[in-house]
């Protein structure tokens, strides 16, 4: 599977490190995992704190589709759907 898809990978090239995400897509990231993690296992359900972090993870998932609507590279979302072609072999 590696064979298919041709992504940079992490790591040093010519003395400086690669990165595959931008800094925008990895705040989006830990935004969500955050939320979660504070939804799942810290607040209440019901409770104010919980909405109101929903409503950020679901504002922030929405700012990551527009971003990956109109980047360029790797956080580009027609990159997300060239890879899922390939994986499932179309």
């Amino acid at each position: 599977m590696s064979g298919l898809i041709n992504m940079p990978k992490a790591g040093t090239a010519s003395g400086g490190e690669v990165q595959v995400w931008d800094a925008v897509v990895r705040l989006f990231h830990w935004i969500v995992v955050a939320g979660c993690v504070l939804d799942l296992f810290v607040l209440d359900d019901g409770k104010a704190a919980h909405r109101l972090i929903g409503y950020v993870v679901a504002v922030t998932l929405t700012l990551r589709f527009v971003w990956g609507g109109s980047a360029r590279g790797t956080p580009a979302l027609r990159i997300l759907f060239r890879h899922l072609r390939l994986w499932r072999g179309i």
